[in-house]
């Protein structure tokens, strides 16, 4: 399970944690959601990681997407590249047990918290997190392994913003 703990050379920044198969898995989702907002489109995702601009303002807001838009979408794919070539870097350091642990500056922790931020947001639209209601979904539904896939990964942003206030 993932951990966040002072770093090894007892200097500044921090020590993270993770088994393998958690390693693989944010990875992935860094990967796939880079990918997607590098496709654009107008599902849920996009919007929730590309929201309205201008509220109440219709063609404010259209205006301010077109000059906008992909530009934020771009930057929040390039940081999820860059964050998943980091974190495929870390395969080699060993970790307790067969995991893999890597110490960080605060602005690789920082990266981080951002990467699992957007993983989360984008992970919450793809479910429709804010129209569900966790005591009726039967274990068996997938949302509720997205749901639990949420839960762990705001486990370790809780971590990392501890260690780093």
């Amino acid at each position: 399970m993932a951990r966040v703990l002072p770093p090894a050379s007892g200097g500044d920044g921090l020590r993270v944690e993770l088994e393998r198969v958690e390693l693989d898995l944010l990875v992935r989702l860094c990967e796939g959601l880079a990918g997607r907002l590098r496709a654009g489109g107008d599902d849920a995702v996009i919007a929730r990681l590309a929201p309205a601009a201008s509220r109440g303002d219709a063609e404010a807001d259209a205006e301010l997407r077109r000059l906008l838009r992909g530009d934020l979408l771009g930057g929040r794919a390039e940081r999820l590249e860059r964050l998943a070539v980091e974190l495929r870097s870390w395969a080699g350091r060993v970790g307790p047990g067969d995991g893999v642990a890597a110490d960080l500056a605060a602005e690789e922790a920082l990266a981080l918290l951002q990467g699992l931020n957007d993983v989360r947001l984008a992970l919450g639209a793809q479910v429709g997190v804010e129209d569900l209601d966790r005591g009726t979904l039967a274990a068996d539904d997938p949302r509720a392994v997205t749901l639990g896939l949420m839960d762990r990964l705001g486990g370790l942003q809780q971590g990392l913003v501890e260690h780093l206030a």
